[in-house]
């Protein structure tokens, strides 16, 4: 609901990320090491949340908090950046908006919407729940709340077509399938 973006909280939500990039996180320990986030400096924010999904949502009342954080990107000796923020190097728009929220003591996310790839329907279109999601030991010990909506990575048409086709089927009597896991 977009009207969680208000006046009083002028902030966009985004949604939580599949892997909670907390280099202190167990969920980290099998994964490359460049996942984890790590600030080069000591002077950075803390952790308010889990790493977010760069698929924000918000209203008009979060512009000047956007306008802020980029401009500290695009012209950070004009704009008086952070110190820590300026010795990132290279900032994503995913990264930006996940260091910034922490910056700014942020806490709100929005359960996991975009699922990882295609191929995750199969656990959707059989009913499997697949226990927990996405634990981590610090903001979620019980997994992420995920809807099946949309599904990121869907490069080979041919392959999300079939989910589709899937998806569409109603003929083994289950229109109405659980969509939150």
């Amino acid at each position: 609901d977009l009207a969680e973006t208000t006046e009083a909280y002028p902030y966009p939500i985004m949604p939580v990320h599949w892997m909670s990039r907390d280099p202190e996180s167990p969920d980290m320990s099998n994964l490359p090491e460049g996942y984890a986030w790590r600030f080069p400096t000591n002077d950075a924010p803390n952790r308010t949340m889990r790493w977010g999904q760069a698929h924000p949502t918000w209203t008009h009342y979060a512009l000047p908090w956007l306008a802020k954080w980029t401009s500290f990107i695009l012209a950070p000796s004009r704009t008086n950046a952070p110190h820590w923020l300026s010795s990132i190097g290279h900032v994503e728009d995913e990264d930006l908006l996940n260091v910034a929220m922490w910056a700014d003591k942020l806490k709100k996310q929005r359960c996991r919407y975009d699922i990882t790839s295609p191929t995750d329907f199969s656990t959707y279109l059989q009913q499997l729940g697949g226990g927990p999601y996405g634990v981590d030991s610090k903001y979620y010990p019980k997994g992420i709340a995920i809807v099946f909506f949309t599904a990121r990575d869907a490069k080979v048409p041919s392959v999300s077509y079939d989910y589709l086709k899937q998806l569409w089927d109603d003929s083994d009597g289950h229109r109405h399938r659980r969509a939150i896991f």
